[in-house]
């Protein structure tokens, strides 16, 4: 009996040794043929492409000549625009900051106290865009009226499938857009308002409350699988990333934020990625500079255009979660000619040698010229994901 077991025994030790051995030589050559990677236990269900663009600033000589290519029935922005509109109809969610009250019933005005004919916006949805965000410095420029008149147009002058956002009647009132059933919330924060902030019909909410912020921010959490955040901050023709800016973007990584968009300094600020309180990497640029303006310096006519993919991954255990990769962040350059004439804004790549010889800003700042942009961009935005002609 004893030698049987001892037999017994030898055999099995035999026979685990032999399995463990094939099941090596088994993994070996699957690694061989790289049918075993890391990464491969990782799906990616869908993608969203995603855009967004800077200050859309629209000055007294911009809706004047909307209002001459109209034959002054209405006014026509299209033109404005038009350059920029293939490329952003090929992705799914376009965002843009404005930077001025929309309104029907004021204005126009242009600065200090900004009132923007309706067609502006109905113009830039025609030419691709669908998501607003209104938290600027000067949306409470007209007061009340002003933010009745905007949020009456907005609600009921615009398409049904627009978001728009950062003027708050009802803090859980967050538009919502759901593609192909991934569901993306928008909120909107400024620093503060030229003018008072409060009103009985509606108000911003500003950067300086936090507890308002955190509270909103846990509710769009729970409702919405992605959260894009806008930030209003900074200062003005600035191309230092402020304290202030480096603490409030920290809160709302923390808080819930996908990525966060800056805007305000109408100049561009670099980005960079923060690890968020949960461990999350959050994509944020500081400032995205202006879109459209008249501004006057090198400065302020180049902007940028920030492109980049919503990636919703699935591992071998059934857990999913999103990334904001393929990021680009493409030049933009509004061009105007002498006393403001023609303003449009083309991506660089396209900037013409004609744009750049009779640009009005060479008036104000003679040191305009491609050269002079190319510095800018380099000095002050990270080259890794700064798309650069060639």
């Amino acid at each position: 009996i004893l030698a049987v077991v001892v037999l017994f025994v030898v055999v099995r030790i035999f026979f685990r040794v032999d399995q463990d051995d094939a099941l090596k030589n088994a993994d070996a050559g699957l690694a061989d043929e790289g049918a075993i990677k890391p990464d491969e236990s990782v799906s990616v269900l869908d993608t969203v492409s995603f855009t967004a663009v800077g200050d859309n600033l629209i000055h007294a000589s911009i809706y004047q000549q909307a209002a001459e290519r109209a034959d002054y029935d209405g006014y026509d922005f299209s033109y404005c625009y038009e350059a920029i509109s293939p490329f952003v109809k090929k992705h799914d969610i376009n965002w843009i900051n404005m930077e001025t009250l929309i309104t029907e019933d004021i204005g126009p005005y242009s600065f200090p106290r900004f009132a923007t004919p309706g067609d502006d916006a109905r113009d830039l949805y025609r030419a691709g865009w669908n998501v607003f965000s209104l938290a600027s410095n000067h949306t409470m420029d007209h007061g009340d009226d002003g933010i009745w008149s905007t949020l009456d147009f907005w609600r009921n002058e615009m398409p049904d499938d627009i978001i728009f956002t950062g003027i708050w009647d009802d803090d859980e009132d967050v538009g919502i857009m759901t593609i192909r059933g991934h569901r993306f919330a928008f909120v909107s924060y400024t620093f503060a308002t030229n003018y008072s902030d409060e009103g009985y019909y509606g108000s911003v909410i500003d950067l300086y409350n936090p507890e308002r912020v955190a509270d909103q921010m846990a509710y769009v959490r729970e409702i919405a699988d992605v959260v894009v955040v806008g930030a209003h901050w900074g200062e003005e023709y600035d191309y230092t990333i402020t304290d202030m800016e480096q603490e409030w973007a920290q809160m709302l990584a923390d808080e819930g934020a996908d990525i966060i968009i800056g805007t305000h300094p109408h100049v561009v600020q670099d980005y960079t990625w923060i690890t968020a309180a949960d461990g999350r990497k959050v994509f944020c640029i500081y400032s995205i500079g202006n879109f459209i303006s008249l501004q006057e310096s090198t400065d302020n006519v180049v902007g940028l255009m920030l492109e980049g993919d919503f990636i919703f991954k699935e591992n071998a255990v059934g857990k999913q979660w999103t990334d904001f990769g393929n990021i680009h962040l493409i030049p933009v350059v509004s061009v105007y000619g002498e006393d403001w004439a023609d303003a449009h804004v083309v991506f660089l790549s396209d900037l013409t040698q004609k744009d750049i010889a009779q640009h009005g800003v060479k008036e104000t700042d003679p040191s305009f010229s491609y050269d002079r942009i190319i510095q800018v961009l380099k000095a002050h935005v990270g080259e890794e994901l700064l798309v650069l002609p060639e």
